[in-house]
């Protein structure tokens, strides 16, 4: 077996680059030097290429150390580890891997929001009510996956922007388009109920999104938002709730208007998707 783990490459006070011992690394290193060699300027010396090699960012040093990104599961330590910066590659689920608890926590609420959208699904299927109230129910779990992420992220100060952008997107799938989904699978379906959770779930999105460009802004000096700007998207629980519970009575409150059928608990998505995206209201921050 040849081994092919790079060593440190260092260069002596003479000039002459030490490229480590393996056999791979010095097969490539004699390759290189080839090629220099056809391009070196007469009357330039050995040693005053290798120091224009690490002088240079195109040089051959940064070309060994680039070729060790293609030997999956290899480090390249350039210098003597501190200037130089490792360079892991080949790593299966990677970005898994560097998942911390609070991310693993806003995946779990991201995954009750789609666990809501499959068990509406199979309420249009099989017509069973249960499959309503567990969709229903997985909304105020995720509710408290949603406040717990956060925490734990402040408490192991292991906050990042990767995190915060998966924090909106589980919560536009949990509080924005399960609810929708929710509303739609208990009968909210008709083109002017649809077209009402449409516009629902798109303020939902917009508020995350103007969220996220106004959090340093509305954070301050302090370093921590002091208010919303409009209500909060799980507080879409509140339309949601009233719904179930006219869906369990069967009293969605059918009505047409100019020839347009629709149900008037719909009404109240409007309004609270028109909340959410106010610029006047504003919601202390725990």
């Amino acid at each position: 077996t040849i081994e092919t783990t790079w060593e440190p490459i260092r260069m002596s006070a003479a000039g002459e680059i030490d490229y480590g011992t393996s056999v791979y690394q010095r097969s490539l290193v004699n390759q290189i030097d080839a090629a220099d060699t056809e391009r070196r300027p007469e009357g330039r010396s050995p040693a005053s290429v290798a120091a224009r090699r690490l002088r240079n960012k195109p040089t051959s040093v940064t070309m060994l150390a680039e070729s060790s990104a293609l030997r999956p599961g290899k480090r390249s330590v350039v210098g003597d580890g501190t200037a130089g910066q490792a360079i892991m590659a080949g790593k299966h689920f990677s970005m898994m891997r560097n998942f911390h608890l609070a991310d693993l926590l806003t995946i779990a609420n991201g995954c009750c929001g789609i666990g809501a959208v499959f068990q509406a699904m199979r309420f249009l299927q099989e017509h069973q009510r249960v499959h309503i109230y567990v969709a229903t129910a997985l909304i105020p779990l995720a509710i408290v996956l949603d406040v717990l992420d956060g925490r734990v992220a402040r408490w192991r100060q292991r906050q990042s922007a990767m995190g915060r952008e998966m924090d909106s997107l589980a919560d536009l799938i949990s509080f924005g388009v399960a609810p929708a989904a929710i509303a739609y699978a208990a009968g909210l379906s008709t083109i002017v109920d649809q077209a009402m959770l449409m516009f629902f779930a798109v303020c939902g999105l917009s508020r995350l999104a103007r969220y996220n460009i106004t959090t340093e802004e509305l954070a301050g000096d302090s370093g921590k938002v002091a208010y919303y700007e409009g209500t909060p998207i799980p507080t879409s629980m509140i339309p949601l709730a009233i719904l179930v519970a006219a869906f369990h009575w069967n009293h969605l409150q059918p009505m047409t208007i100019l020839g347009l059928r629709f149900h008037l608990v719909g009404v109240l998505f409007v309004l609270s998707g028109s909340l959410m995206v106010s610029k006047t209201l504003r919601i202390p921050k725990p």
